[in-house]
This record gives structure tokens, sequence and C-alpha cells, in this order.
């Protein structure tokens, strides 16, 4: 298409042959959207992609060339289409558009969500901004059923809006459960004020002092207590094996700091102990493949370290860590 422009006016020149072209190109595109949803999906569900070492449905499509961010967002209307098979009708008669679809996606798929709203008809109706604040509303209410929850108006910068989403991920690591942005401005709170507010500081001192005791002797107490076999590893038992770790990943060469897991060699529903010696520190990529079977842990080096076998049979023998050479003057 020729445009000609003056200050009054726009003059065009339509080429005839551009839109039933567009037109007959438009099906398959949306076919080919609807397929890759359903396939990944599918593999979302069954987990198939642990079998070919990757940990993650996104790490999986990153190796077969895949836009990563991209293979979720599909998976996630693959599963709502399985729910609610009348949203590829609408999407193949273009009543909702493809961005919509994949806006209610998570809506439609999550049994919390799904009876709130006419989520098809208002994907239908509605623009998509407006769309997302709906969503997002609906799955922070479903989150916190049976609260009595209100609306604050608070008036925010995109550099603020940015730290929220950053608390929440960091909280939502921390409590090994997905958390809302209002959860996690409310973790931020307590945070703060059990660090700053005069009253919690005096509480905790009324009800005693500091422990002086050494990391050993707690671990020890902690795992000589008689009583109910619990789910969630002792503290101390915790501190204990990131220190042995150095606060990364124990499997040799994997350089992550950060979202590590604890990991029980015998797991805890078999009977495994909350002790040092059947946990280790893995990141979510090496914690998912030992809990697949494609990694072991055959015990631990003579520095202390545990050693691991990888898929390819590969045996990882930990190397000592180095101790920083004294920087004092010279004798």
């Amino acid at each position: 298409m020729t445009v000609r422009t003056d200050r009054r006016k726009i003059e065009t020149q339509p080429r005839a042959e551009l839109h039933p072209a567009a037109r007959k190109a438009w099906r398959p595109a949306l076919e080919h959207e609807l397929r890759m949803a359903d396939l990944f999906a599918g593999l979302l569900m069954s987990r198939e992609y642990v079998e070919q070492g990757a940990a993650t449905l996104v790490e999986y499509a990153r190796r077969l060339g895949h836009h990563d961010a991209r293979s979720i967002v599909q998976a996630r209307l693959g599963q709502a289409i399985r729910t609610c098979p009348e949203l590829a009708v609408r999407l193949r008669s273009r009543a909702i558009s493809i961005e919509n679809a994949e806006t209610i996606a998570s809506a439609v798929a999550d049994p919390a969500t799904r009876d709130v709203e006419d989520w098809l008809d208002l994907a239908e109706n509605c623009q998509l901004n407006a769309l997302r604040g709906v969503v997002k509303l609906r799955r922070e209410e479903a989150k916190r059923v049976g609260e009595d929850l209100r609306a604050v108006p608070l008036l925010l910068t995109d550099e603020e809006v940015e730290k929220i989403k950053r608390v929440r991920k960091i909280a939502s690591q921390r409590a090994k459960r997905h958390l809302t942005d209002s959860q996690g401005v409310v973790v931020a709170l307590d945070e703060y004020l059990q660090r700053h507010d005069p009253e919690q500081k005096a509480k905790r001192a009324r009800s005693g002092g500091t422990d002086t005791r050494s990391t050993d002797d707690v671990v020890d107490e902690a795992l000589s207590r008689r009583g109910p076999r619990l789910r969630y590893v002792p503290k101390a038992v915790e501190h204990r094996v990131r220190e042995r770790a150095g606060h990364r990943c124990e499997v040799p060469g994997c350089t992550c700091t950060t979202g590590l897991e604890l990991c029980h060699r015998r797991s805890w529903s078999r009977g495994g102990a909350h002790h040092p010696c059947n946990i280790v520190l893995l990141c979510h990529r090496h914690h998912v493949l030992f809990d697949a079977g494609r990694i072991a842990c055959l015990g631990f080096s003579d520095c202390g370290r545990p050693i691991f076998r990888m898929p390819d049979g590969t045996v990882l023998i930990p190397k000592p860590r180095q101790e920083p050479e004294p920087t004092g003057p010279p004798e």
C-alpha cells in the first residue's frame, strides 16, 4: 500500500491481493497455535520433559528452539481448552482474540476461579488491559478465600511496582509456594516491623536473651527431641546444610546461588531423617532431576561434601574448598 500525505488529507491506494492473502494465512497460524498449546499442555501434565533431562517445561522448550516463556503461556491455554472446549470454538470464529484467550487461560483452568466469572463472554467483550486486571483480582480473591479483604488504593510508580513483584518472588521462594502481590507486601511489612518496631523488640527482649550455643549443639538437640515426626526440616539442620554447601548448589560445577532447595537423599515419606547426612542443597533444576532418578547422590567425599552421579554415568567428586590466604603484614 502506498500512502501520499499532505497537511489536509491522506490518500491511500490499497492493493487488492493483500487482504485475501492475510485471511488465507490467518487460519493456519491459529491452528498452529492451538496445536502447540495442546502439545505443551500434554507435556506439562505428563512431565515427559524430565525424561529428556530437562527440569522444567521452559528448559525443554528452549532446547527445542522454541521461545521459553511462550511455552508456559501456550501450555496454560491448552489446559484451558481441555477444560472448556468452547474456548477453541470462539477462537476459530474470531469472537475471542488469542491474546484475550491466553489471559483468561489460567483462570479457566483453575477450579478455584473457573466459575466465579463468565470468562468467555468477558474475554469477548473486554479490552486486554481491563481483562488482565479482572483475572488478577479474581485469582487474588481465590487464594485468600475466607479472609476479610479490603481494597486499598495505592499510587505507585513503575519502579515501585517492580519492587513489589520482586518481593513477591523472593517471599514465594522462601515460603515454597506461590504468593500473590498482596501476600508479598504483607510479608515485607511483617519483616520491617520485626526489625524496627520498638514493641516487637521489647517483646523479644522479654522472651529471653540470644542463644550462645554452637551450631552442632543446636542441631544435635533438634534431632534428639522426642515427639511426632514433623514434615519440615529444623532450622538448625537447614543452617548446617547451607553452611556446608557454601550457600550454592552442591552439584559440582553448578554455580546457582538463588532459589536453592533442600533435597532428602532418602525421601521423608519413606522414613528419611532430617539429618545433614540425608539432605543436600540443590537448585530447582537438579532437584527435579534428582527426584526423577536422573541423578543420584552416592555419598560424601573426604571433605564432607556430596558426590553425585549424573545422567550419563559421570561421577562428580567435589574438590575441597581453598581457604583464603591471610592478608596480614609480612613477618
